[in-house]
């Protein structure tokens, strides 16, 4: 087991069930964080929210209670700002 890797700031967190009886795609249920424990083997999902990017892995999986890439990922504000466009004709 892996330990709650704790909330993501501005973003969701998905755990992946894979289900190969009702589709071979991976099925992503939302992550609930009173959850004390991850299995081996699966895998959480990272989303940030809207306005956000997201710095460092898109997913980790518990692999023999260590999470693998062990980064955590991190949501980063956009800043939205235009450059200036120059119009040359």
């Amino acid at each position: 087991f892996c330990t709650n890797p704790g909330p993501l700031a501005n973003g969701r967190i998905y755990v992946v069930l894979k289900d190969q009886r009702v589709s071979s795609l991976p099925i992503r249920s939302e992550f609930r964080s009173y959850i004390p424990n991850v299995g081996h083997s699966r895998t959480l999902e990272f989303e940030c929210n809207s306005g956000y990017i997201l710095h460092g892995p898109s997913g980790l999986t518990c692999n023999h209670g260590r999470w693998m890439p062990s980064e955590r990922p991190r949501c980063i504000f956009e800043n939205h700002i235009q450059p200036n466009i120059i119009f040359t004709g």
